[in-house]
């Protein structure tokens, strides 16, 4: 039994493999709170931004609204748990090349906001247009395409020896043969 508790309780017992993250992995994690700290703050700005303007009109007289207004339904300044994971969402597809491209595209968009969703509304159009600008990886299908259209190629297909055509660069399916099938899948 005591060796037992010693064998426990030992300091020099070997350290066991941390089964969590490395600090390597969370670079995206870092990022993303970066980013939706900073979508954040833009809405906190915003929200500041009309009280300012609100408070601004009703000068020279006073302005009671506040207790009479239940406080779920004044504006809020900080992102709600619904909106913050759609952020977090909407990230966890950036790549690493792209977030400084999506930050500058969301800030130069969000110069003139009229309303907080319209924050939320413009860094998802952001997201996807860079989603969208992604290069689309090549099927067996383009290949095959571009290789009947006659466009050069790097793919392993070639014209069969058996059959040539006279008239001139017209080919079909029925033309070509594949020099190994494993290379092009």
């Amino acid at each position: 039994m005591i060796k037992w508790i010693s064998e426990m309780a030992s300091p020099r017992q070997d350290s066991v493999d941390d089964p969590r993250k490395k600090l390597g992995d969370t670079d995206d994690s870092l990022m993303i709170d970066l980013v939706v700290s900073e979508v954040e703050h833009q809405v906190t700005e915003f929200e500041t931004s009309e009280e300012r303007r609100k408070s601004q009109a009703s000068t020279g007289r006073p302005d009671y609204s506040w207790l009479v207004t239940d406080p779920n339904l004044r504006p809020k300044k900080w992102l709600t748990t619904d909106e913050r994971s759609k952020l977090e969402e909407a990230c966890e597809r950036m790549k690493a090349d792209e977030w400084s491209r999506l930050m500058t595209m969301w800030k130069g968009r969000t110069k003139d906001v009229e309303s907080r969703q319209q924050i939320f509304d413009i860094f998802m159009g952001c997201v996807q247009e860079i989603l969208a600008s992604r290069p689309r990886q090549q099927s067996v299908g383009d290949a095959l395409r571009r290789y009947l259209r006659s466009e050069s190629s790097m793919n392993s297909v070639e014209d069969s020896p058996r059959f040539t055509n006279p008239i001139g660069s017209t080919r079909s399916l029925a033309d070509i043969h594949f020099r190994d099938f494993s290379d092009i899948v």
